[in-house]
């Protein structure tokens, strides 16, 4: 017999199985099955909706017109059997290329990737797909996205890219921006070079997993780095932006950290928010190179930092002109052990004049300018405090007589 669905009408057969014969669809009626059942007859759908779930196969030929399908699996399509124009699928299921309907020259087809919905380009390009794609909470892998395309990609939106290039081609207008909604970015490369620009839009997020972004990028909203994410231009944070990092310690005393590299200028505003992804207490002197940058303007209003034991402190300063978070002690306290005392001064003392890494508390670098120089001893003076003395005790400082005598002391046995 015949079924028909339309005049805006219903039909939905659940748990059908079988062939489906002569089928009308049209005028904005809706068709939807469930099952095991083959499609053996031509057939037309025209200004209607589809939504196929099963399994279900193809055998006759299909003309979708100005219709919308759901697929929630991926059928057995012949060759060419299925042709469509100006119309759209919603995918469901994961899909490669040779899936997809014979996507009719000239005409307005739209995929979207749903949440279950996945698509392996092969290596190839977006264009060579035929559609206008959309993520809609989906994925896409392994090929390439031009910004230039028709409809594709000026906005990426609540999916994931995974193992994708996507250029950005200078010479078309508009196509030099690219906007980042929701999006995972997971081992992705981003090329546009000098002149292209990748937003995050205020209220949206984007999560950034070992990616290359090989132009400008804006955050407006929330940006997650996960990994290494590097930005070969400049990176801007506006004061309504948020960058999420995470870092943790590892047995032995190795630490981990995402890293946000910035090889153009970073101008800086917002909120920096940086968790602690394990249940390790943090340390004295434990490090973690988040941001690495060559120019810097303005600065965080807000650092959420993960909280410290008592008696430790986030070194401010390193991470303001290293992008290094640092656990220290007291300002002059080179060894942790809460005093600032003869054992700093000595340790100061016994390397005054040597150049040693940023920072460096233990090597004696209290103000992270790489060297250990009469600064650094005065730092350690201006916050003299022994253990057991308080700020209302009067703690004697040495003498300029005993730091002459103690520096006497290091250069004879040097000698």
């Amino acid at each position: 017999g015949t079924l028909r669905a339309t005049d805006s009408g219903t039909l939905d057969l659940q748990w059908f199985a079988g062939a489906i014969g002569d089928l009308e669809l049209s005028d904005n009626g809706t068709l939807r099955l469930n099952g095991v059942y083959d499609f053996t007859w031509p057939l037309t759908i025209q200004d209607a909706n589809l939504s196929l779930t099963g399994a279900w196969s193809l055998y006759a030929p299909v003309t979708v017109m100005q219709a919308s399908m759901t697929w929630n699996n991926i059928p057995y399509i012949g060759k060419d059997l299925m042709q469509i124009a100006d119309s759209a699928i919603d995918l469901n299921a994961p899909a490669t290329r040779t899936n997809l309907p014979t996507s009719l020259a000239g005409n307005n087809n739209r995929l979207a990737l749903k949440n279950f919905g996945s698509m392996d380009l092969g290596g190839h390009g977006v264009q060579e797909l035929g559609y206008a794609l959309l993520l809609d909470g989906g994925t896409l892998r392994n090929g390439t996205i031009h910004s230039n395309e028709p409809g594709i990609f000026s906005v990426l939106s609540s999916g994931t890219l995974r193992d994708i290039i996507i250029a950005v081609d200078l010479s078309v207008p508009d196509a030099s921006q690219i906007q980042l909604y929701n999006t995972t970015a997971q081992a992705i490369t981003l090329t546009g070079g000098v002149g292209s620009l990748f937003t995050v839009p205020a209220t949206r997020s984007a999560r950034f997993e070992s990616t290359t972004i090989d132009g400008a990028l804006k955050n407006n909203g929330t940006q997650t780095i996960v990994g290494t994410a590097l930005v070969t231009g400049d990176f801007t944070q506006a004061t309504s932006g948020t960058l999420r990092m995470g870092i943790q310690t590892l047995a032995g005393g190795a630490t981990l950290s995402d890293q946000l590299v910035i090889q153009g200028k970073a101008t800086l505003a917002g909120v920096l928010n940086v968790v602690l992804a394990d249940e390790r207490p943090l340390a004295f002197m434990d490090a973690f190179q988040v941001l690495e940058f060559t120019e810097t303007s303005g600065w965080f209003q807000q650092l959420q930092l993960p909280t410290l034991a008592p008696g430790l402190f986030w070194d401010q300063n390193a991470l303001r002109q290293q992008g290094l978070l640092l656990v220290v002690a007291g300002e002059g306290d080179t060894n942790g052990d809460g005093a600032v005392d003869q054992a700093d001064l000595t340790l100061v003392l016994g390397s005054m004049g040597q150049q040693v890494n940023a920072f460096d508390r233990a090597a004696g670098d209290l103000n992270g300018d790489g060297w250990v120089g009469v600064a650094d001893m005065d730092i350690v003076l201006r916050r003299w405090q022994p253990t057991g003395s308080t700020g209302q005790q009067n703690v004697p400082e040495p003498t300029s007589l005993v730091i002459f005598a103690m520096l006497f002391g290091m250069r004879r046995r040097r000698a």
